[in-house]
């Protein structure tokens, strides 16, 4: 819950710092290259901390064939029930609603046209995972550094980088200054959409329960963690479930990265609605820079918002389920 309050509170005070910006005629250029930087520092740390963890690497295996068909059922059914949300509350791919489309939409195609700085970015983000995994396993093969020590000062990385790419995506928002707007006009469709992503995932995972070694439970309680891998597993492990907290943490981790992976893609040729579901309860921080540079500030709302909901979702789910 603490770091639920830092994080919006951090995304509220940007986005106030960015509406005085505005007020006073100011452009805010710098920052969409500053959200790049920081973002791409923070894949890189934690490409680190997962190749330098044995318990990871060695059980990538079993346990990360399993957890990967499991995110890539998660992210599927993810898509798939958006979508059908989508079209049945009259959005178009572009996430405008019905006659409002036609002001925004030639804008949106623009975009999504041209995807130069989405594909850039993309790249940017897979090389920094790669290279950071790469180090973080070199690291454990040679033993310079141990992993608390190195789990210790990239966690404080991650944190000050998460803090930091809040703030900027506050000040786009609040340059951008369409926000509040936003919210409004979405009314209860802000809600609708984390409540999809949570029955999305959930009947992705289950079908992996037809052709995974796990049983429907297991393959639940593994969904349930909507990418939060610093909190699912530990709840798991609490439960006694030793293999499915593994599998979970793998899960989670992966369901981070592969979102990281595919959101510009999804933005491009699915809808941006879609987009925004994908990282689950990283949709409101690690993930928020990518949808915002992959789609627009109005679909960053629903992205913060989603994982909001589905951050406070997780503490809750999880011990339901494991029970």
């Amino acid at each position: 819950m603490g770091d639920l309050v830092l994080y919006v509170g951090i995304t509220i005070i940007g986005y106030i710092a960015g509406a005085l910006v505005r007020r006073f005629g100011k452009k805010a250029d710098w920052a969409s290259p500053a959200l790049t930087c920081v973002a791409t520092v923070v894949v890189f740390t934690m490409g680190l901390r997962i190749g330098a963890n044995d318990e990871v690497v060695s059980n990538l295996n079993v346990v990360g064939l399993q957890a990967l068909a499991l995110v890539v059922s998660a992210l599927v059914g993810t898509t798939l029930c958006l979508t059908a949300v989508r079209r049945a509350m009259g959005m178009n791919r572009f996430g405008v609603v019905g006659e409002a489309s036609s002001g925004r939409e030639s804008h949106a195609e623009d975009k999504a046209e041209g995807g130069a700085k989405v594909d850039k970015m993309t790249i940017f983000i897979v090389c920094a995972v790669t290279l950071g995994i790469a180090l973080g396993y070199a690291n454990l093969r040679i033993g310079a550094i141990g992993f608390d020590t190195l789990n210790a000062n990239a966690s404080v990385v991650v944190r000050v980088g998460l803090c930091t790419l809040l703030a900027l995506i506050g000040i786009d928002l609040g340059v951008e200054g369409t926000v509040i707007g936003s919210i409004r006009n979405a009314g209860l469709r802000v809600l609708a959409i984390p409540f999809t992503v949570i029955v999305g995932t959930l009947l992705g995972v289950a079908a992996c329960s037809l052709i995974l070694p796990l049983s429907l439970k297991d393959c639940l309680i593994v969904g349930s963690g909507f990418g939060w891998y610093s909190l699912a597993p530990s709840i798991i492990m609490d439960h006694g479930m030793v293999m499915v907290s593994a599998i979970s943490f793998m899960h989670n981790v992966l369901r981070e990265l592969l979102s990281i992976i595919t959101i510009p893609i999804v933005a491009r040729h699915v809808g941006y609605i879609e987009c925004c579901g994908l990282g689950g309860a990283a949709a409101m921080d690690v993930c928020l820079p990518i949808v915002e540079r992959s789609s627009n500030g109005a679909t960053a709302v629903y992205s913060f918002m989603s994982g909001l909901v589905l951050t406070i979702v997780v503490p809750i789910l999880v011990p339901i389920l494991c029970a």
